[in-house]
Protein backbone atom coordinates (compact mmCIF):
# COMPACT_ATOMS: atom_id res chain seq x y z
CA UNK A 1 0.00 0.00 0.00
CA UNK A 2 2.63 2.48 0.84
CA UNK A 3 4.33 1.95 -2.82
CA UNK A 4 0.86 2.23 -4.45
CA UNK A 5 0.56 5.88 -2.74
CA UNK A 6 4.33 7.00 -3.66
CA UNK A 7 3.67 6.38 -6.82
CA UNK A 8 0.28 7.82 -7.40
CA UNK A 9 -0.49 10.98 -6.97
CA UNK A 10 -4.24 10.98 -6.83
CA UNK A 11 -6.13 11.43 -3.77
CA UNK A 12 -6.49 9.20 -1.22
CA UNK A 13 -9.31 8.94 1.67
CA UNK A 14 -8.30 6.41 4.24
CA UNK A 15 -10.03 5.19 7.40
CA UNK A 16 -9.33 2.95 10.31
CA UNK A 17 -11.22 2.56 13.46
CA UNK A 18 -7.72 1.02 14.76
CA UNK A 19 -4.92 4.27 14.04
CA UNK A 20 -2.39 2.59 16.84
CA UNK A 21 -1.86 -0.33 14.45
CA UNK A 22 -0.34 2.08 11.95
CA UNK A 23 2.92 2.70 10.74
CA UNK A 24 4.25 5.32 11.59
CA UNK A 25 5.49 5.34 7.61
CA UNK A 26 1.42 6.10 6.85
CA UNK A 27 1.31 9.39 8.44
CA UNK A 28 4.31 11.05 6.25
CA UNK A 29 2.48 10.19 3.30
CA UNK A 30 -0.83 11.76 4.48
CA UNK A 31 -1.44 15.71 4.25
CA UNK A 32 -4.53 15.73 6.61
CA UNK A 33 -6.23 13.76 9.34
CA UNK A 34 -9.03 13.64 10.89
CA UNK A 35 -10.05 12.07 14.23
CA UNK A 36 -13.48 11.40 14.99
CA UNK A 37 -14.38 10.68 18.52
CA UNK A 38 -16.77 7.99 19.86
CA UNK A 39 -20.21 9.59 20.40
CA UNK A 40 -21.19 10.82 23.51
CA UNK A 41 -23.63 9.43 25.39
CA UNK A 42 -26.06 12.13 24.13
CA UNK A 43 -25.65 11.11 20.80
CA UNK A 44 -25.27 7.34 21.47
CA UNK A 45 -28.92 7.50 22.44
CA UNK A 46 -29.66 9.64 19.35
CA UNK A 47 -28.37 6.70 17.54
CA UNK A 48 -29.76 3.93 18.77
CA UNK A 49 -33.52 6.08 18.10
CA UNK A 50 -32.16 7.25 14.85
CA UNK A 51 -30.72 3.96 13.47
CA UNK A 52 -33.73 1.93 14.48
CA UNK A 53 -36.41 1.09 11.95
CA UNK A 54 -39.92 2.80 12.51
CA UNK A 55 -40.87 0.06 11.10
CA UNK A 56 -39.19 -2.44 13.58
CA UNK A 57 -42.02 -3.79 16.38
CA UNK A 58 -40.64 -2.69 20.00
CA UNK A 59 -41.82 -3.52 23.61
CA UNK A 60 -42.83 -1.19 25.96
CA UNK A 61 -39.04 -1.95 28.20
CA UNK A 62 -36.65 -0.81 25.12
CA UNK A 63 -34.96 1.82 27.06
CA UNK A 64 -32.59 4.04 24.43
CA UNK A 65 -30.89 6.35 27.20
CA UNK A 66 -30.32 2.91 29.00
CA UNK A 67 -28.32 1.20 26.17
CA UNK A 68 -26.37 4.61 25.22
CA UNK A 69 -25.11 4.17 28.61
CA UNK A 70 -24.40 1.03 29.29
CA UNK A 71 -22.68 0.81 25.76
CA UNK A 72 -20.04 3.05 24.87
CA UNK A 73 -20.41 1.98 20.93
CA UNK A 74 -19.59 3.80 17.71
CA UNK A 75 -22.85 4.21 15.50
CA UNK A 76 -21.95 1.45 13.39
CA UNK A 77 -21.60 -0.72 16.61
CA UNK A 78 -25.11 0.59 17.46
CA UNK A 79 -26.79 -0.23 13.52
CA UNK A 80 -24.78 -3.69 14.00
CA UNK A 81 -26.40 -4.23 17.22
CA UNK A 82 -29.70 -3.02 15.93
CA UNK A 83 -29.68 -5.75 13.03
CA UNK A 84 -28.61 -8.54 15.10
CA UNK A 85 -30.98 -8.29 17.35
CA UNK A 86 -34.16 -7.56 14.51
CA UNK A 87 -32.54 -10.84 13.27
CA UNK A 88 -32.99 -12.76 15.74
CA UNK A 89 -36.44 -11.64 16.63
CA UNK A 90 -36.55 -13.19 12.91
CA UNK A 91 -35.55 -16.18 13.32
CA UNK A 92 -37.34 -16.63 16.90
CA UNK A 93 -40.15 -16.72 14.22
CA UNK A 94 -42.59 -15.85 17.02
CA UNK A 95 -45.36 -13.98 14.93
CA UNK A 96 -46.56 -10.90 16.70
CA UNK A 97 -43.27 -10.75 18.86
CA UNK A 98 -42.06 -7.45 19.76
CA UNK A 99 -38.32 -6.60 20.15
CA UNK A 100 -37.20 -6.21 23.65
CA UNK A 101 -34.48 -4.44 25.62
CA UNK A 102 -33.16 -7.81 26.68
CA UNK A 103 -32.89 -8.72 22.87
CA UNK A 104 -31.10 -5.24 21.98
CA UNK A 105 -28.92 -6.09 25.40
CA UNK A 106 -28.14 -9.35 23.81
CA UNK A 107 -27.25 -8.10 20.76
CA UNK A 108 -24.86 -5.91 21.61
CA UNK A 109 -23.18 -8.21 24.03
CA UNK A 110 -22.71 -10.28 20.83
CA UNK A 111 -21.32 -7.05 18.96
CA UNK A 112 -18.44 -6.90 21.96
CA UNK A 113 -17.81 -10.52 21.60
CA UNK A 114 -17.45 -10.00 17.91
CA UNK A 115 -15.24 -7.04 18.01
CA UNK A 116 -12.97 -9.01 20.42
CA UNK A 117 -12.67 -11.98 18.18
CA UNK A 118 -11.54 -9.71 14.97
CA UNK A 119 -9.39 -7.89 17.36
CA UNK A 120 -11.26 -4.28 17.45
CA UNK A 121 -12.17 -3.22 21.30
CA UNK A 122 -15.48 -2.38 21.37
CA UNK A 123 -16.58 -0.32 24.62
CA UNK A 124 -19.41 -2.28 26.48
Amino acid sequence: LLSLMDKNSVPMICATNCVEALDRAFFRRFNFTVEFRRPDVHLRERLWRALTPERLPLSDDVDFQALAQEFRFTGGEIRNSIERAAAMLLLDRKRGKKLSMNDLRTAAASEIKQQARIGFGAAG
